[in-house]
């Protein structure tokens, strides 16, 4: 499990699995100087932040495997990022923060 910081007083927290993917995703769209919607919902929480080249963000993992990368994913998740209601993931159950 790790986070992702979108500030230094909001970090949200995603499997590593997913939040490799992210990510991906994420670096990938604002390395091209593109800003975008990011919408998740976990359990019965819906978050919703605007990412631009400009946010500071951190990812941080609990381990130092990185998991494979799914490339059928990635490009699904940038399709995603790339139309008008941004990036869009549903987790399937809701991740309990341990801290």
């Amino acid at each position: 499990m790790g986070y992702l910081y979108y500030s230094p007083q909001q970090s949200f927290y995603f499997d590593d699995d997913i939040l490799t993917h992210l990510r991906t995703v994420i670096i990938s769209k604002l390395m091209q100087q593109e800003s975008f919607l990011f919408t998740w919902v976990d359990g019965a929480c819906q978050h919703s932040i605007w990412l631009c080249p400009s946010t500071p963000l951190l990812f941080e993992f609990d381990s130092n495997q990185v998991p494979p990368i799914d490339r059928d994913r990635v490009s699904r998740l940038l399709e995603l990022a790339s139309s008008p209601g941004g990036l869009r993931l549903i987790l399937k159950k809701k991740t309990q923060d341990p801290r």
